[in-house]
């Protein structure tokens, strides 16, 4: 009977016309039955039937009928019923799929409707709060249950939440949820996650129009991929910590004090040649095609990953930079004679490598500022 209350109110109430006062009070009116709902739910022992409610919810979400009510009773329902065989039932209903299309149709609806009317801030708040209902949902499943993540559902977060955001919150959200997601991951699931990487960042287009959001996700799966195939070491101790250098960038220590000749905080150093780092390319295109001032960022990222190399590299690190000095010198001839505009972002590369020097050494020299005065040291000369 309360249900049916709530499809009832439903029916009066459209995400399009929410400002509209009648229109609300239809919504309270929802709102209210099915709170009612599921205070009766609390105490209703009988799982079976709670199972084929929520049964109902899902055809309800796949079908767009009495949306957000069903999302809301459905996320109840699994936080009543959190046990192992529960939430198997609810997994055989391909529940995930079914949010995340429902998800899809949702912001198709909402593109269609901002092309009919200007975005006001009630209906920027509005669609944010519809869209953290799903994504908190799948998230509660995808915690709750066995269900694994497959490569079309990485690609709709992609391509759709981060890239393509109706609003800057929604890829704020979507971005963190992607990091999440590949930070937490399991064994069974590194094949989806290599994939998915594969096949995105070979994608020059992609580096032209990622965001800082975007880049972002991208360096979380650029650390997780190359450090599963044995390329990069991340440092997960705890934050503060400081890792000590000697002048030859050898780790000396790891301590909350700094101790040694020079402290240097680093998050990752390489074991292999940085040309071997897998998404490096990718990487060198957002410095030189990127249009969404996320150039200084990746060129960071591109100088470090020259730079902490492992104690087994250092030896190689001088040649290293060599070979990197004369890649953006050639990188600049080329552009002096096609593109003098682009030239600023290899003297963006130059500077910061200079500054990263300074600060760490490059190979057997001392960083700029460690010298003591009138010492000598040998220059690096290009020929």
């Amino acid at each position: 009977m309360l249900w049916q209350v709530v499809e009832y109110q439903s029916q009066f109430y459209d995400f399009e016309r929410q400002l509209n006062d009648k229109f609300n009070k239809a919504k309270e009116l929802e709102d209210k039955a099915r709170t009612n709902l599921c205070d009766l739910l609390k105490n209703y022992e009988n799982t079976e039937k709670k199972y084929e409610l929520a049964k109902y919810l899902i055809q309800n979400i796949k079908n767009r009928k009495v949306e957000s009510s069903s999302l809301k009773t459905l996320s109840y329902l699994i936080s009543l019923c959190n046990t192992q065989e529960y939430m198997i039932q609810i997994a055989k209903e391909d529940v995930i799929n079914i949010i995340l299309q429902n998800l899809v149709q949702f912001r198709e609806y909402i593109k269609q409707l901002e092309n009919q009317q200007p975005w006001q801030t009630e209906l920027q708040a509005g669609y944010m709060n519809s869209i953290q209902e799903r994504v908190l949902l799948i998230k509660s499943i995808l915690r709750n249950s066995n269900i694994t993540i497959d490569y079309n559902f990485l690609n709709i977060i992609w391509k759709e939440m981060i890239m393509s955001p109706l609003i800057k919150q929604e890829s704020d959200l979507s971005s963190n949820w992607l990091k999440e997601i590949v930070e937490k991951q399991s064994d069974d699931f590194n094949n989806v996650i290599d994939t998915f990487y594969e096949n995105t960042f070979i994608n020059f287009n992609y580096a032209e129009q990622i965001s800082e959001n975007a880049f972002e996700c991208f360096k979380t799966l650029l650390y997780s991929v190359n450090k599963r195939q044995r390329k990069l070491l991340r440092f997960d101790d705890k934050p503060g910590l400081i890792h000590t250098y000697n002048s030859r960038g050898k780790i000396t220590s790891i301590s909350n004090v700094a101790v040694g000749d020079e402290v240097v905080e680093k998050d990752f150093q390489i074991l292999v040649n940085p040309n071997e780092i897998k998404g490096i390319q990718f990487l060198w295109n957002i410095i030189y095609l990127n249009k969404q001032q996320v150039q200084e960022k990746a060129a960071i990222l591109y100088i470090k990953l020259h730079l902490l190399v492992s104690d087994d590299l250092i030896d190689q690190k001088n040649q290293f930079v060599l070979e990197l000095i004369e890649k953006i010198i050639k990188q600049m001839r080329e552009q002096l004679a096609n593109n003098k505009s682009e030239i600023l972002r290899s003297i963006l590369l130059l500077r910061i490598l200079l500054n990263e020097s300074e600060t760490k050494g490059i190979g057997s020299l001392k960083s700029l500022g460690g010298l003591a005065r009138g010492e000598l040291i040998t220059l690096i000369h290009l020929k």
